[in-house]
């Protein structure tokens, strides 16, 4: 599956999610770079940190079938969570630059991905401690910096 306009790297492909946001009332649709697990049973895992995806988190192993008529992979259903959490942030204040957020967070082990210039979703890995990160986001937004949603809270992260 080639794409003129972006070079696929070897052992990974795209997959379409497609799904009914509530947050924003409406039907959705986000592409993920995942790597082939296994192609031939359309098994593979999540590489992307999802926008909008409110039940997949990095690491993920999912399965997908190629559709023909859209000439693309298509989620089918999770198989196996990582134990990795996605939370959405959305910087409310002029006070402070997204990246300055992002590298408080980095500092805690989560790694983010920017969508526009204030917001961004970010992954906490299994092993990161999540009540510490939390207790700092509602810290942010109690100072009126930010704004967070719990996109995906893995069961290893809730107490």
């Amino acid at each position: 599956m080639q794409n003129s306009e972006e070079e696929i790297p070897e052992g990974f492909t795209k997959i379409v999610f497609r799904f009914h946001s509530d947050v924003l009332d409406q039907e959705m649709e986000e592409t993920l770079w995942a790597e082939i697990v296994d192609e031939e049973s359309g098994q593979y895992r999540i590489d992307s940190v999802p926008f909008y995806i409110p039940f997949i988190a990095t690491d993920d192993i999912v399965t997908a079938e190629y559709d023909s008529d859209e000439e693309a992979l298509l989620f089918t259903e999770k198989l196996k969570s990582s134990g990795n959490s996605i939370v959405w942030v959305a910087i409310m204040s002029n006070v402070i630059k997204m990246d300055m957020i992002q590298e408080i967070m980095e500092e805690m082990g989560c790694e983010s991905e920017a969508f526009a210039d204030r917001y961004f979703s970010m992954e906490i890995k299994a092993e990161t401690n999540y009540p510490k990160v939390r207790d700092k986001l509602l810290e942010l937004t109690q100072e009126g910096l930010i704004n967070f949603e719990e996109a995906f809270i893995s069961e290893e992260h809730q107490a």
